[in-house]
């Protein structure tokens, strides 16, 4: 489980003013999941059971703002306000069960895997309500996520065959994201800029799930072999300016809210 919390913060009513160079409020954060398990039973016994069960959770925030009621004066630059939050997860799992012929009037093999990946980022870039930005060059309100999720699953259930038995092989893969990308400019909020402004988030996920399931059995019996595969995906990626928000700039004024899912 991951539950992590990055914030680049300028708080309410702050009055900055910047004769050269620009102000950057930038918060970013990187995380890497790696999850490899196995399992295996051999029997010659009445059963053989081989299962894995793998779970990865990851709840980032990450929030690049600038408060309520702020005054910022940037006499020679630009101004970013920036929040990004990068995910690469990967689960890779193995079971099997193995029962060799004969014992106890021989039994079931069963070899299993369930296997799952929870995604729900949220990714905030703000400037507050009634503040002000008065910028020589651009000015930049934008939101980022990017996740890449992996998720490999395998299950072997074999029989060499003492009969009577039943040989079941299965494996259960979920993909659940809730990430959200949200670029806002709050109420009351202006913006003069001499340049271009621009308030953008976006929203990226690769989703690959590969699973795999062998069942073999010989003599009284039946074998199974199954796969289930979930990809669900409800994330959102949001650019919005505030009521009653002015803006004026030199350049293009410019809000835009993509998302890119590959599964």
């Amino acid at each position: 489980f991951q539950n992590s919390e990055t914030a680049a913060i300028i708080g309410d009513r702050a009055i900055i003013t910047l004769t050269s160079g620009d102000l950057d409020i930038k918060a970013s954060s990187d995380n890497n999941a790696r999850i490899i398990g196995g399992a295996l039973s051999v029997s010659s016994a009445k059963a053989g059971i081989g299962l894995n069960v793998a779970v990865i959770t990851n709840n980032d925030k990450v929030t690049a703002a600038i408060g309520e009621d702020g005054v910022i004066h940037v006499n020679a630059g630009n101004v970013n306000i920036s929040a990004k939050s990068d995910l690469d997860a990967w689960a890779i799992t193995v079971a099997a069960a193995i029962k060799t012929a004969g014992g106890a009037t021989s039994g079931a093999t069963i070899g299993g895997g369930l296997t799952v990946i929870v995604s729900n980022n949220e990714v905030l870039a703000l400037l507050g309500d009634n503040s002000l930005i008065d910028a020589a060059g651009n000015v930049a309100v934008r939101a980022a996520n990017d996740s890449y999720l992996l998720l490999v699953s395998a299950s072997v259930a074999a029989d060499t065959s003492g009969g009577s038995g039943v040989a079941a092989g299965g494996t259960v893969a979920v993909v659940v994201t809730g990430n959200k990308a949200e670029a806002l400019l709050g109420k009351y909020v202006e913006i003069i800029s001499g340049g271009d402004v621009t308030v953008a988030s976006l929203n990226i996920e690769k989703l690959i799930s590969i699973l795999a399931s062998a069942s073999g059995a010989s003599g009284s019996g039946t074998a199974v072999a199954g796969t289930v595969n979930v990809l669900v995906t409800n994330s959102r990626s949001l650019a919005a300016v505030g009521d009653y928000a002015r803006i004026t700039a030199e350049g293009d004024v410019k809000v835009t809210a993509e998302s890119q899912s590959k599964l």
